[in-house]
């Protein structure tokens, strides 16, 4: 952003500050329907997100401690993933009051700005730097991911820029200072509190990295290579230990989380074909081109993955500069960006390049604990991003004349392109379907549910589905059609302004600019299609809009009439959704269902095995009096409960059980067994009663006898993180709690002292009880949390202490 004459932009921190207004008011004008329509951005998995904390909430606005435990979903589970406990203050938490009133602009100007300090510090062109920016933060999964509620891994996006910028100030000015800087940089991504992001970050970075110490091996020699290296290592772990919490807590819940012990997976990991699901198609990517050369997304979109809310679109004139950089430009750094863009876009194939993915999964640390394979995408648009910025950079500051223009390397790369796009605009049946896979039996399974007696055999049923996916076929077409000239006459105006810039006919800054707001203009008006007021809501907060039923209400008025929270839960089937990927319930109950994708692998057995029979189309009743389910909302109820309430609003009935049962009873005798498989068997059996029997791992026979007389009625019930039983038994037994069973962090007291609690039916908690009368209390008090917040605690005061002596001596030095 040089002009060629002097001017108000001609001092670099000018062109820095026009620069950085510039990309604010971008970024407001792109959210402007959320900021001036009156309403609000909040996506259904905010909503479902609200659900799952909800507990977590209560806990810390009755009791002012920090809450760890869900208790309301999933029956109850750590609830580190779901609301992380950040109790020592960072840099990110300036961003986080910020958010509360200029959200999602106020992280969108951060990722922006993040952007172009990198493509600046890159190129020392602030033009270009500009391009970066734009390129990153409006690549059409950012919008697409917010309205999707993946607010977490927006936040992890945007720090992202600022991670990768502190790390080649390291590569290029090793030191402590940088090394500090990197340290913070690394903190506040991971506070973020979307690892994936991260990890797939330090991928990137890790290419990068070895392609620079190549370099500095040839240049600098051994030393300049160990010093750079060994100031990143001082920086991560730094920044590792100032996130010691929570993630601690983290790693220890991991393992016993579906994503740390998953049944055919590869060690630390989830099983293949979860980890696979939502790989990028091979042929898709020419999304990257043209937006909706695969339908977009929604119910037009035809690709092979299950679905999807929108295409990952980088724009033409970002490929093109980045095609530009590779071939005329082509520093190291671009060589590591390209090659790590490369190496992620094959990773975001996923189960469509197993050749690769699979070893990668098998063997890679960390590889298969992330789900999702084209998020990789996300941070492939941040290196293309930066290979753009240096391909614009290298054409202004390109000194060669050309006689003939049209002969310009640039210019080829561009009318390359513009052929490409043309080929596949004329000859579009040739390369694409336009039909989604097995799309005729999808639709004989719609026509199916609504008329059985089909067979799909019919000739009018074949022509109904053949009209149906001609129609849906048409409307692609168009759709791909629109892009694909939208994509041209980017590219053409594009190469028109090349072409001028080669000519002298403009100043290379005109053209700069040019390319930018070009760049802005196409970018801005791909991802505007997912931030519109239709899908905005008219909530004016996550709480207000979490929906609240007819039937919740009267659940609500039989909890407050039976004692709070702690005496009943609550199976929510209602409008005919899986409970497990439905957090609204929680909300307001206490709840076997939820949502998240770290559940605990013994409850996620227990809904697979044990609860749901026949695949999923019966409700096992024992496994509901075991979980203390009185109520059950769903358009039918089950052999022997009783309608309690009936929903005419919604449809919906809430049923009783015929013998609701307590938080906590005693046993008569125990089995023992400790394979998974024996234990669901056993809890599916029409003969085991789990009122009066359990199954433990270790033989505790000793407490088996004669019915006799006990008692446990609850005392108090605190969110499920806190809960006291008043306890009497005629002889030593075991008390089975039907809270759900997490090894590491619940303490036991029994009249005060410690005692141990064991795992009952693979999922509940029991305590051997002496015979008497007692008081049973027990807390989630996890000591890795503890040491976690200490770690941190004590690594940010010596990263921000050292900061601050060292900014102090640099200003001393500076003064005359």
């Amino acid at each position: 952003m040089t002009p060629s004459h002097p001017s108000l932009l001609e001092k670099p921190w000018r062109r820095h500050g026009a620069s950085l207004v510039f990309l604010f008011v971008v970024a407001l004008l792109f959210f402007a329907p959320i900021h001036f329509s009156g309403k609000s951005l909040i996506a259904g998995d905010t909503v479902n997100w609200r659900g799952m904390a909800q507990s977590m909430i209560e806990y810390e606005q009755e009791t002012g401690d920090a809450a760890l435990w869900a208790g309301r979903a999933f029956s109850g589970m750590p609830g580190y993933m779901i609301s992380p406990e950040l109790s020592v203050p960072q840099v990110d938490d300036l961003l986080r009051w910020l958010r509360s009133w200029l959200w999602p602009t106020s992280h969108m100007f951060l990722l922006l700005a993040g952007a172009y300090w990198l493509g600046w510090y890159l190129t020392r062109t602030s033009v270009a730097g500009l391009l970066t920016s734009v390129a990153y933060g409006f690549t059409t999964y950012i919008p697409v991911i917010l309205m999707a509620g993946h607010n977490s891994k927006f936040i992890a996006l945007a720090w992202l820029p600022w991670m990768l910028l502190a790390f080649v100030h390291v590569m290029r000015r090793p030191g402590l200072l940088a090394a500090l800087l990197f340290a913070v940089s690394v903190a506040v991504n991971l506070r973020a509190g979307h690892v994936q992001i991260t990890y797939y970050g330090v991928i990137g970075a890790l290419v990068w990295w070895a392609f620079g110490m190549a370099g500095t091996l040839r240049t600098d020699g051994l030393r300049k290579a160990l010093a750079v290296t060994g100031w990143l290592a001082l920086g991560s772990l730094l920044g590792l230990a100032m996130v010691a919490e929570p993630y601690l807590a983290h790693a220890e819940f991991a393992a016993h989380t579906i994503r740390g012990t998953a049944s055919g997976g590869a060690p630390g990991g989830m099983g293949w074909d979860y980890a696979m699901e939502w790989s990028q198609g091979v042929g898709e990517l020419i999304t990257l081109l043209i937006a909706d050369a695969y339908g977009g997304g929604g119910g037009t979109y035809w690709g092979a993955k299950i679905w999807t809310a929108g295409p990952h679109y980088f724009g033409s004139i970002v490929l093109v500069l980045a095609f530009v950089a590779f071939l005329f430009h082509r520093t190291r750094d671009v060589t590591a960006f390209l090659t790590a863009a490369l190496i992620m876009t094959l990773f975001a194939l996923g189960e469509n390049l197993a050749l690769l993915n699979r070893p990668m999964y098998a063997w890679f640390p960390l590889f298969s604990s992330f789900r999702v394979p084209e998020t990789w995408l996300s941070v492939v648009a941040l290196f293309v991003a930066m290979a753009g910025g240096v391909g614009l950079a290298g054409i202004m500051s390109s000194r060669v004349e050309w006689d003939k223009p049209w002969r310009h390397p640039a210019l080829r790369v561009a009318g390359g392109a513009l052929a490409l796009v043309l080929v596949l605009t004329v000859f579009s049946d040739v390369f694409f379907r336009f039909e989604r896979p097995n799309e005729s039996g999808v639709i004989l399974s719609q026509i199916q549910s609504q008329y059985p007696q089909v067979t799909g055999s019919e000739p009018q049923v074949a022509q109904v589905i053949n009209q149906e996916i001609a129609k849906r076929k048409e409307a692609r077409m168009e759709a791909f059609s629109t892009d694909a000239r939208r994509t041209l006459i980017v590219l053409a105006l594009f190469a028109i302004a090349l072409f001028l810039v080669l000519r002298k006919t403009i100043p290379p800054w005109a053209f700069a600019l040019t390319a930018v707001l070009l760049a802005t203009f196409d970018l801005t008006g791909v991802g505007r299609r997912y931030i519109n007021e239709e899908v905005l809501t008219n909530s004016r907060d996550v709480e207000a809009a979490v929906a609240t039923y007819p039937f919740d209400e009267w659940l609500n008025g039989q909890r407050q009439a039976q004692g709070g929270y702690g005496h009943f839960r609550v199976l929510s089937l209602e409008f005919g959704q899986d409970p497990s990927v439905n957090g609204r319930p929680s909300f307001h109950h206490e709840s076997l269902g939820g949502y998240t994708g770290a559940k605990l692998r013994n409850y996620q057995d227990f809904l697979d095995h044990v609860l749901f029979t026949s695949g999923r189309r019966g409700i096992n009743a024992r496994a509901l009096d075991m979980m203390n389910v009185r109520y059950l909302v769903a358009e039918r109820g089950l052999p022997g409960w009783s309608l309690a309430f009936q929903d005419d609003a919604t449809g919906m009935s809430v049923f009783e059980s015929p013998s609701p049962g307590q938080r906590a009873w005693f046993v008569d005798s125990t089995r023992t067994e400790a394979r998974p498989e024996a234990i669901w068997s056993t809890l599916q059996s029409p003969d085991f009663n789990p009122r009066t029997e359990a199954i433990v791992a270790t033989d505790l026979s000793r407490l088996d006898g004669p019915a006799g007389t006990a008692t446990a009625t609850l005392a108090s019930w605190v969110q499920g993180q806190e809960m006291s039983f008043g306890l009497a038994t005629d002889r030593p037994r075991l008390l089975v709690v039907s809270e759900v069973y997490y090894p590491d962090g619940w303490t036991a007291r029994l009249d005060g002292q410690p005692v141990p609690i064991v795992q009952v039916n693979g999922l509940l908690r029991g305590i051997e009880v002496p015979a008497g009368s007692h008081e049973l209390t027990m807390q989630f008090e996890p000591a890795s949390f503890t040491r976690g917040r200490w770690i941190t605690a004590l690594s940010v005061m010596l990263t921000y202490g050292l900061l601050l002596v060292l900014g102090f001596v640099a200003v001393r030095r500076r003064k005359p």
